[in-house]
């Protein structure tokens, strides 16, 4: 029987498969260390696995957000490790180019840090619980404060990625979520265009994960006022067309991709990344609202019109 320290679920192992696979060259070699470790996983792991490298400590349909903010991180990380936070800290983040590389480095190197830490071999699951703590935690003290007990039981690999996790946004590791479909595929032995589907219908790598894992992929459902993944360009190679007479082009508009979803007079809008948006542009709000659509999902870009014109993408900013 594996000890806590073996578990495959151990997040201390996963911070360290990412991390490799940001050191491996190749995409194809990336998704076979990606596959072989899911194929380590109990399925209810392999989702938050998923769920961690593609879409961060929260699934993108949840609406969560940890809310913590980059100075709130740099200026617990400063105290935690006894430096200055405006002379030392920030002059190491500007060295860096990154403040979880930062992080990682002084937590590595100084003995005040080193000092705190107790690698605490948490599993997936309980790293999740954590975000979740953070999520409903207000004030920046507080947060702070979850933030030191939770870097005091992870090695500095392992906290750089949790605050990755925390961004909701790309572990910057070259593996994204196509990448990470591919290894599920691989590792659940699916195939890829029904998983793909599957998550464009779910907008939700971990429900996917879920379904693929319990063979049950044929039950994938949308939900409207859930996000659905978007239907993005993707580099062709000119020599595998063989007639181009049949593609089409269109127009790139200079805006924001933006999902509509619509019933009645409610209606949400998501960004390309599924993050709720409704609440910045409430005139498309008002707009669609009155319209009475039955249940309706728009895919478009947001962009300003004026004078018969679409307007640069800075006045939308």
């Amino acid at each position: 029987m594996q000890n806590k320290q073996e578990a495959a679920d151990n997040f201390e192992l996963w911070a360290r498969l990412v991390q490799d696979i940001a050191e491996t060259r190749g995409s194809n070699a990336k998704v076979e260390l990606c596959a072989n470790y899911f194929a380590q996983l109990a399925p209810s792991e392999v989702s938050l696995a998923c769920q961690f490298m593609g879409e961060g400590a929260f699934s993108n349909i949840s609406g969560k957000r940890a809310s913590v903010g980059a100075r709130t991180i740099g200026i617990a990380a400063a105290d935690y490790c006894g430096i200055d936070y405006d002379i030392v800290f920030k002059a190491c983040r500007t060295a860096s180019g990154s403040s979880t590389e930062t992080i990682q480095r002084l937590f590595e190197n100084l003995p005040e840090a080193r000092q705190k830490n107790t690698i605490q071999h948490w599993n997936l699951a309980r790293i999740s619980e954590l975000a979740e703590e953070l999520a409903q935690t207000r004030g920046r003290k507080d947060k702070q404060r979850i933030l030191t007990r939770v870097w005091g039981g992870l090695s500095p690999l392992a906290t750089k990625y949790f605050l990755r996790l925390l961004s909701q946004g790309s572990l910057r590791i070259g593996f994204e979520s196509r990448s990470v479909l591919q290894a599920l595929a691989r590792s659940s032995q699916v195939d890829y265009e029904q998983l793909r589907y599957a998550h464009m219908l779910t907008g939700s790598l971990a429900k996917t994960a879920e379904l693929a894992c319990t063979n049950r992929l044929d039950q994938a459902q949308f939900k409207l006022f859930n996000p659905i993944a978007f239907m993005l360009a993707a580099p062709l190679h000119s020599r595998s067309v063989e007639h181009w007479r049949d593609f089409i082009a269109e127009e790139k508009f200079d805006g924001m991709r933006c999902q509509l979803h619509a019933h009645g007079p409610k209606v949400e809008l998501f960004s390309r990344d599924l993050n709720a948006i409704t609440n910045q542009f409430p005139e498309l709000v008002e707009l669609f609202g009155k319209k009475e659509f039955p249940p309706t999902v728009i895919d478009g870009e947001i962009c300003v019109f004026r004078d018969q014109t679409i307007q640069p993408f800075q006045e939308l900013q």
